[in-house]
């Protein structure tokens, strides 16, 4: 049984998030139809809608899968990490602001024998207590 779990998505991390894209775009249109560059525009806009339908997989699709006994951390289309839930020690808030495939500042560290994973899943406890269940000696530290 695979049981998926969304990222948590801080409205203040979009913000962040879409208004530097926007005004980064918002700017490269501007400088490309000031120069009157028809071909500037068109690689300018190309990239433009690249980056964002990127930026909107990751932002819309970053999860948590629980399946076959391992936790499996997808962003957008990728696979970031895969760890075997017996391997986890440790759950435990955590407020970092590190690159992490977590949509919010609201995050949780993952603490297996060899690795750290942050996520940010939006029903943290009944995350938790899907992984609990198959892994009961897991130390949470929220």
């Amino acid at each position: 049984m695979t049981k998926y779990f969304p990222s948590a998505r801080s409205k203040s991390l979009g913000i962040f998030l879409w208004a530097i894209l926007l005004l980064t775009f918002g700017f490269s249109f501007y400088q490309a139809i000031e120069n009157s560059a028809f071909s500037q525009f068109i690689v300018v806009f190309s990239i433009s809608i690249v980056t964002i339908i990127f930026i909107g997989t990751v932002w819309f699709k970053t999860g948590y899968f629980i399946s076959n006994k391992n936790l499996i951390v997808k962003i957008g289309p990728f696979t970031y990490s895969e760890i075997r839930i017996s391997k986890i020690s440790e759950i435990s808030r955590t407020h970092s602001i590190i690159s992490a495939p977590a949509n919010s500042f609201k995050r949780l560290a993952i603490k297996s024998v060899n690795k750290i994973v942050v996520i940010s899943p939006k029903e943290e406890e009944d995350f938790i207590k899907a992984i609990k269940k198959l892994n009961p000696q897991i130390d949470v530290n929220l």
